[in-house]
């Protein structure tokens, strides 16, 4: 149990304790309930070091990931796959990625297709 009102940056310094991992690869995500035209409940980052639990509602849900909080100028994106012939799963999600500001987008477009290669095997050549 956790008190409502305490801000994010003392939560990870709690959950550091008790996770023995330093709280900067700690991410936090705020669960949220989607609309009817979607199923289930969308997660949010939690970076704001001065909001609370208790800003987040009633009752409040949180997930707990290790990764590598952003920086300044950087946004987590996600790279999915359509599949156009099956009518099961139209889509798939391949892995995130973190996107930077500064970066030229042919040079993040090559990284990326690196990843996807040594990830899942699968072969796009940059021109495409």
């Amino acid at each position: 149990m956790v008190d409502k009102r305490i801000p994010l940056a003392n939560f990870k310094s709690e959950l550091e304790g008790i996770l023995s991992v330093p709280a900067e690869f700690l991410l936090v995500y705020k669960k949220t309930p989607t609309t009817a035209s979607t199923f289930g409940t969308t997660e949010r980052e939690w970076a704001q070091p001065n909001e609370t639990l208790e800003t987040l509602g009633d009752d409040p849900q949180i997930a707990v990931r290790l990764g590598r909080a952003l920086r300044p100028g950087e946004v987590r994106g996600k790279i999915y796959q359509l599949k156009i012939n099956d009518t099961q799963e139209r889509f798939s999600l391949l892995f995130e990625w973190v996107l930077s500001s500064g970066v030229q987008i042919g040079q993040m477009k090559k990284d990326i297709l690196a990843e996807l290669k040594s990830r899942h095997g699968i072969e796009i050549p940059p021109e495409k």
